[in-house]
Protein backbone atom coordinates (compact mmCIF):
# COMPACT_ATOMS: atom_id res chain seq x y z
CA UNK A 1 0.00 0.00 0.00
CA UNK A 2 1.41 3.47 -1.20
CA UNK A 3 2.46 5.90 2.29
CA UNK A 4 -0.02 8.57 1.09
CA UNK A 5 -2.85 6.06 0.60
CA UNK A 6 -1.56 4.92 4.42
CA UNK A 7 -2.35 8.31 5.68
CA UNK A 8 -5.00 9.20 4.31
CA UNK A 9 -6.84 5.97 5.88
CA UNK A 10 -5.12 7.05 9.14
CA UNK A 11 -6.50 10.93 8.59
CA UNK A 12 -10.08 9.54 8.12
CA UNK A 13 -9.71 7.25 10.35
CA UNK A 14 -8.66 10.19 13.82
CA UNK A 15 -11.05 12.69 11.89
CA UNK A 16 -13.80 9.73 12.72
CA UNK A 17 -12.41 8.81 16.24
CA UNK A 18 -12.31 13.26 17.19
CA UNK A 19 -15.86 13.22 15.71
CA UNK A 20 -17.00 10.66 18.33
CA UNK A 21 -14.81 12.01 21.04
CA UNK A 22 -16.41 15.64 20.43
CA UNK A 23 -20.25 14.24 20.37
CA UNK A 24 -22.65 14.24 23.57
CA UNK A 25 -22.12 10.84 24.78
CA UNK A 26 -23.80 10.85 27.95
CA UNK A 27 -26.72 8.15 27.80
CA UNK A 28 -30.11 10.21 28.91
CA UNK A 29 -31.08 9.19 32.34
CA UNK A 30 -33.89 6.81 31.93
CA UNK A 31 -37.49 7.93 32.77
CA UNK A 32 -38.14 8.44 36.41
CA UNK A 33 -41.63 8.53 38.04
CA UNK A 34 -43.95 11.63 37.78
CA UNK A 35 -43.14 13.26 41.38
CA UNK A 36 -45.71 13.13 44.07
CA UNK A 37 -46.86 16.74 43.76
CA UNK A 38 -47.34 16.72 39.88
CA UNK A 39 -49.62 12.83 39.93
CA UNK A 40 -52.72 15.07 38.94
CA UNK A 41 -50.69 15.15 35.41
CA UNK A 42 -50.95 11.22 35.03
CA UNK A 43 -53.38 9.83 32.74
CA UNK A 44 -55.08 9.72 29.20
CA UNK A 45 -55.68 13.20 27.45
CA UNK A 46 -58.59 13.83 24.91
CA UNK A 47 -59.55 16.22 22.51
CA UNK A 48 -61.78 15.51 19.62
CA UNK A 49 -63.90 18.11 17.83
CA UNK A 50 -65.76 18.02 14.31
CA UNK A 51 -66.49 14.91 12.64
CA UNK A 52 -63.93 12.18 11.03
CA UNK A 53 -65.89 12.58 7.73
CA UNK A 54 -66.10 15.92 7.46
CA UNK A 55 -63.68 19.06 5.99
CA UNK A 56 -62.92 19.80 9.38
CA UNK A 57 -61.89 17.69 12.17
CA UNK A 58 -59.14 17.42 14.90
CA UNK A 59 -58.03 14.96 17.36
CA UNK A 60 -55.30 15.20 19.96
CA UNK A 61 -54.09 12.73 22.51
CA UNK A 62 -52.12 13.16 25.24
CA UNK A 63 -51.09 10.03 26.97
CA UNK A 64 -49.26 10.58 30.43
CA UNK A 65 -47.88 7.77 32.62
CA UNK A 66 -47.12 7.47 36.00
CA UNK A 67 -43.40 5.91 35.20
CA UNK A 68 -42.78 9.27 33.59
CA UNK A 69 -43.57 8.27 29.18
CA UNK A 70 -45.61 9.86 27.54
CA UNK A 71 -47.05 9.92 24.00
CA UNK A 72 -48.86 13.10 22.14
CA UNK A 73 -50.97 12.62 18.50
CA UNK A 74 -52.83 15.48 17.12
CA UNK A 75 -54.28 14.86 13.69
CA UNK A 76 -56.01 18.11 11.59
CA UNK A 77 -58.11 18.14 8.85
CA UNK A 78 -58.85 21.12 6.94
CA UNK A 79 -60.38 21.34 3.56
CA UNK A 80 -58.71 18.55 1.56
CA UNK A 81 -55.47 18.53 3.78
CA UNK A 82 -54.64 16.14 6.40
CA UNK A 83 -52.09 16.30 8.92
CA UNK A 84 -50.85 14.60 11.75
CA UNK A 85 -48.07 14.46 14.62
CA UNK A 86 -47.07 11.76 16.73
CA UNK A 87 -44.61 11.48 19.27
CA UNK A 88 -43.38 9.24 21.52
CA UNK A 89 -41.28 10.57 24.43
CA UNK A 90 -38.90 7.55 26.71
CA UNK A 91 -39.17 10.07 29.70
CA UNK A 92 -40.37 13.53 31.05
CA UNK A 93 -37.26 15.52 31.89
CA UNK A 94 -39.71 18.30 33.67
CA UNK A 95 -43.64 18.34 34.21
CA UNK A 96 -45.63 21.60 35.59
CA UNK A 97 -47.20 24.38 35.19
CA UNK A 98 -45.02 26.25 32.87
CA UNK A 99 -45.05 23.27 30.12
CA UNK A 100 -43.85 19.55 30.16
CA UNK A 101 -40.15 18.71 28.41
CA UNK A 102 -39.77 15.29 27.59
CA UNK A 103 -36.92 13.48 25.47
CA UNK A 104 -37.80 10.67 22.59
CA UNK A 105 -35.14 7.87 22.31
CA UNK A 106 -33.30 9.86 19.57
CA UNK A 107 -32.60 12.10 22.33
CA UNK A 108 -34.81 14.96 20.39
CA UNK A 109 -36.36 17.14 23.09
CA UNK A 110 -40.14 17.68 23.00
CA UNK A 111 -41.60 20.84 24.61
CA UNK A 112 -45.16 21.41 25.29
CA UNK A 113 -46.36 24.56 26.94
CA UNK A 114 -49.08 23.51 29.84
CA UNK A 115 -51.55 27.05 29.31
CA UNK A 116 -53.46 25.58 32.28
CA UNK A 117 -52.61 22.67 34.59
CA UNK A 118 -54.76 19.95 35.40
CA UNK A 119 -57.93 20.88 37.37
CA UNK A 120 -61.10 19.99 37.85
CA UNK A 121 -64.19 21.69 36.60
CA UNK A 122 -67.91 19.74 37.29
CA UNK A 123 -66.45 16.67 38.10
CA UNK A 124 -64.12 16.64 34.52
CA UNK A 125 -60.51 16.89 35.28
CA UNK A 126 -59.40 19.49 32.00
CA UNK A 127 -56.18 20.92 31.18
CA UNK A 128 -54.82 23.08 28.25
CA UNK A 129 -52.00 21.83 26.57
CA UNK A 130 -50.12 23.40 23.28
CA UNK A 131 -53.65 25.52 22.86
CA UNK A 132 -55.97 22.83 23.10
CA UNK A 133 -58.48 21.62 25.73
CA UNK A 134 -58.29 18.20 27.20
CA UNK A 135 -60.18 16.37 28.60
CA UNK A 136 -58.86 13.42 31.00
CA UNK A 137 -60.97 10.14 29.59
CA UNK A 138 -59.15 7.56 31.72
CA UNK A 139 -57.13 8.04 34.75
CA UNK A 140 -54.14 5.62 33.91
CA UNK A 141 -52.71 4.67 30.26
CA UNK A 142 -53.42 1.20 29.35
CA UNK A 143 -50.61 -1.11 30.14
CA UNK A 144 -49.17 -2.07 26.62
CA UNK A 145 -50.65 1.55 24.63
CA UNK A 146 -46.82 2.97 24.57
CA UNK A 147 -46.65 3.88 21.07
CA UNK A 148 -48.90 6.16 18.85
CA UNK A 149 -48.56 6.87 15.33
CA UNK A 150 -50.56 8.47 12.58
CA UNK A 151 -52.49 5.77 11.34
CA UNK A 152 -53.43 4.64 15.37
CA UNK A 153 -55.99 5.52 17.94
CA UNK A 154 -55.86 5.50 21.55
CA UNK A 155 -56.16 1.74 22.11
CA UNK A 156 -53.67 0.86 19.37
CA UNK A 157 -56.58 -0.02 16.27
CA UNK A 158 -56.19 1.89 13.03
CA UNK A 159 -58.27 4.75 12.70
CA UNK A 160 -60.29 3.68 10.14
CA UNK A 161 -61.57 0.69 12.19
CA UNK A 162 -62.20 3.12 15.05
CA UNK A 163 -64.26 5.66 12.87
CA UNK A 164 -66.07 2.52 11.51
CA UNK A 165 -67.01 1.29 14.89
CA UNK A 166 -67.95 4.94 15.95
CA UNK A 167 -70.51 4.90 13.06
CA UNK A 168 -71.87 1.68 13.71
CA UNK A 169 -72.43 2.05 16.96
CA UNK A 170 -74.26 5.54 16.50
Amino acid sequence: MPATRRYAHTAVAMTLLASLAACDMEPTPPAGPIPFDKQEFIGVWEQESGDPDSKQYKYVIARIGADGRMTYKRQTISGSSSRCMAYNASGIQEIGEGGIRAETIFGIDLNFTVEQPPREEGGQWTMILDGDRLVRTRPQPRAGAEQLGCDEGEDGEKENEKTSSRQKSA
